[in-house]
């Protein structure tokens, strides 16, 4: 709970669990105030308010405008339990009968003081000018002194001042009731004692309306004028022989004193600094995450907020329309195909499946470049013609840089494999196989095939490492049976019935290298013609296919062997073998 000093407006924190239901008595350590703290919804019973009325015995009445002065004059024996207090002069109740001031008059009762002093409370008189005796109350005996009438609101100086109580010996237990302690004799009154304080003080400006004065019985006389205030800066005498107040032992700000003892402010708890911290290490998390999962969160982004149609249905359509291009293998397609993995890039520059299917373009181009260099080898075009075989070379070398650069793309910052696509991870394979890395490739096609084990791409894939394995062993002719039946694994995962002519084209070109040249021309005639001979498929699915425009450029250059009955065009030399279809622009992603 929030406690305010009344008197300085300090503001303490204070655990309410050391507040007990009878209010607990502390002192402020910025002006040294004492005032008593309830718990929260609770207040004392004699509330500091103006307008309190105290009848004597012998029917005087007098105002209280604060508890401080109630509980002096009983500290003084000026009041009894016998007299009567009251709010609105229409009911009274016995000082005697009020809990809350039980323990003062206990304590002066121990204290020898009970009888009541000569002097009565000065009280000013309402209705009197200032300046005006005050005249006895009616039916006193004559003994009894005149009341000096001091105007409400009157600084006294500061020899006239009560002296400050000062903190008890003895700490009361906390939320027990006995919180009183004996409190010091007042100078004016030797054997005087005064208690501390029972209920909530709150000793606010202006000074007390109502002044104690203690004056020997003497005859009446002259009301005096109010002192004046010191001058600023200078400093007000002090009675001889009157004890000076003690100096008010200054506390660190923010600590409290509960009787004797220093109660520590609850110490500031850091909740929120552990909150704060746990939100940093989610939101990094999150950030890492990110990353990793680039391509997935931007779909389910453009799926959430891509307003109209979804980024993500639209991502799909050009995949969808891109691997239908793909798969008719004709220049215009391949071309078309480009231009939809790019639009899928605008959306998720990074989306693997984009990113696989440009590279496997690039294999694609590299890989019918590599061809001709092995038909070249064929027809012993490095020793005829080496700077048309070096041309072939380079050009097969400029497509591989590209096709490295996407694969690069596609695993940048460390995405783990497993996580791509099948089209990535098929497209990886290609890349790797063409470098030389079948090891890389078959771990690749491994984890492709996990997931579509049926994929005729992915197969033909598979089948072209076993071909690049049979390329470079020493017995061409041994590798065959095994090559075949990959290759035919490819005819039967092709249910569209395409044929795959890139499978039955690579397969011819191996036979023809390994000099079985009826069996050559019998592939290639599947590959032009299809037909019943022809297990797994048709022909040619479109006539601008890319590998028809092969064959129409190798079929005239082979040895006659394998010409058979395929129609030939007129016979080239080596300088006017065709150039390859014009390569895509393979630079790297958008």
């Amino acid at each position: 709970m929030d406690v305010t000093c009344s008197r300085c407006q300090s503001v303490y924190e204070f655990e309410d669990t050391l507040v007990s239901p009878k209010g607990v008595v502390v002192r402020c350590t910025h002006c040294g105030h004492l005032f008593k703290i309830f718990p929260p919804g609770t207040s004392p019973a004699l509330p500091e308010e103006t307008g309190w009325m105290l009848r004597r015995e012998d029917g005087t009445v007098f105002a209280i405008d604060k508890f401080t002065t109630l509980q002096k004059w009983i500290g003084q024996g000026k009041v009894t339990r016998r007299d009567e207090l009251s709010r609105t002069g229409e009911s009274w109740k016995r000082l005697g009968d009020i809990v809350e001031l039980s323990p003062f008059f206990d304590l002066v009762e121990r204290s020898g003081t009970s009888q009541r002093t000569e002097t009565s409370p000065s009280i000013p008189a309402p209705a009197e000018p200032l300046g005006r005796e005050a005249s006895p109350a009616a039916g006193a005996p004559a003994g009894t002194p005149k009341v000096e009438v001091v105007p409400p609101y009157v600084s006294l100086k500061t020899e006239e001042r009560l002296p400050p109580p000062r903190i008890p010996a003895e700490e009361p237990s906390i939320g027990s009731g006995a919180t009183l302690a004996a409190a010091p004799a007042l100078a004016d009154h030797a054997g005087a004692a005064a208690a501390s304080e029972e209920a909530t003080v709150r000793d606010s400006e202006p000074p007390e309306p109502w002044t104690i004065r203690d004056e020997r019985p003497t005859a009446p006389a002259p009301a005096r004028a109010a002192p004046s205030e010191p001058p600023p800066g200078e400093r007000p005498s002090v009675r001889p022989g009157a004890s000076r107040p003690p100096r008010r032992e200054v506390l660190p700000p923010g600590r409290m004193r509960f009787a004797s003892a220093e109660i520590e402010p609850p110490r500031p708890r850091r909740t929120g600094l552990y909150v704060g911290l746990a939100l940093l290490v989610v939101v990094l998390v999150a950030a890492v995450l990110a990353v990793i999962y680039r391509d997935r969160v931007m779909r389910l982004y453009h799926q959430l907020f891509g307003g109209g149609e979804p980024a993500a249905t639209a991502t799909e359509q050009h995949l969808v329309r891109a691997d239908e291009l793909l798969a008719q293998e004709t220049s215009e397609a391949l071309r078309l195909a480009e231009a939809e993995y790019r639009a899928v890039l605008k959306f998720d520059a990074q989306d693997d499946r984009a990113l696989g299917g440009l590279l496997e373009l690039r294999t694609l181009a590299a890989q019918f470049l590599r061809d001709e260099i092995d038909v070249g080898r064929l027809l012993g075009l490095p020793e005829r013609d080496p700077e048309a075989a070096g041309r072939r070379r380079a050009e097969f070398d400029g497509e591989m840089s590209r096709a490295r650069e996407l694969a690069l793309a596609l695993t940048h910052a460390g995405r783990p494999t497993d996580l791509l696509s099948v089209e990535a991870l098929r497209a990886l394979a290609d890349e790797a196989r063409l470098r030389g890395d079948r090891t890389t490739a078959r771990r690749l096609l491994s984890g492709a095939l996990a997931r579509a084990p049926e994929d005729p791409r992915t197969r033909l894939v598979e089948a072209l490492v076993a071909y690049d394995e049979a390329l470079s062993g020493t017995d061409l002719v041994a590798s065959i049976g095994p090559l075949k039946q990959v290759f035919s694994r490819v005819l039967i995962a092709d249910v569209r019935g395409s044929g795959l002519p890139r499978a039955r084209l690579h397969l011819a070109l191996y036979l023809a290298l390994a000099g079985r040249a009826a069996e050559a021309r019998a592939e290639i005639r599947c590959v032009i013609e299809g037909g019943e001979a022809c297990p797994g498929g048709r022909g040619l699915p479109h006539p601008d296919h890319v590998v028809a425009g092969k064959i129409e450029a190798w079929l005239p250059l082979l040895p006659a062997g394998l010409r058979g009955p395929v129609p030939l065009a007129v016979p080239a030399s080596a300088e006017e073998i065709p150039a390859p279809p014009p390569a895509l622009d393979a630079g790297p992603p958008e």
